[in-house]
């Protein structure tokens, strides 16, 4: 026993977010590991919903490049059905389904990386689209960064997941992002 004052240290560790991500990466397995079990041609819109919510998109668009490997079609978009309708509206066509043709401005963006963003969708696009129109679409759709996740095939892209982000938020596991593109 002793007449000194005594300390009493604690530490606490906050493991809160190692948690989240491990939580991301068993559904992203999960989620791949019921593709691989079934023979069926694979859901894009079901694909393109998980990668909107892993990465808390507002909006995902899946795209998929056609033989040329620059021209691409549009096979689903992921987002709240009356603000993809309002969008529909918005555009005065109904992006699913429709073929784009190479934009080397976009192509050159994001040419080196499988995974690649942008500080709005303005900085994305090139010229296929009116930048008036993406100005609007974003001001009216709360869109802030945007990001370009290459769907690899081997080494060969085959397509990319075009993901648009609430405005003041960041994308949330790119690496996850990029492990399920490339399955």
């Amino acid at each position: 026993y002793s007449d000194q004052p005594g300390y009493f240290g604690v530490l606490f560790h906050d493991i809160t977010r190692q948690q989240r991500e491990k939580e991301a990466l068993q559904s992203v397995m999960d989620f791949s590991q019921g593709f691989l079990e079934t023979e069926k041609t694979p859901d894009y819109q079901q694909m393109t919903e998980f990668i909107r919510r892993l990465t808390g998109a507002a909006y995902a668009v899946f795209n998929q490049f056609d033989d040329n490997g620059k021209d691409f079609t549009t096979m689903a978009l992921a987002g709240t059905s009356e603000q993809l309708q309002k969008a529909t509206r918005l555009l005065g066509f109904n992006p699913v389904g429709r073929t784009w043709p190479h934009d080397p401005d976009r192509h050159d963006k994001i040419r080196r990386e499988r995974l690649t963003t942008f500080g709005s969708l303005v900085e994305l696009t090139g010229k296929v689209i009116p930048g008036k129109v993406i100005s609007l679409v974003e001001k009216t759709f709360g869109i802030g960064q945007a990001a370009i996740v290459k769907i690899m095939n081997q080494e060969e892209v085959v397509g990319d997941f075009t993901l648009m982000m609430p405005r003041e938020k960041q994308l949330a596991h790119p690496e996850l992002a990029v492990l399920f593109a490339s399955q």
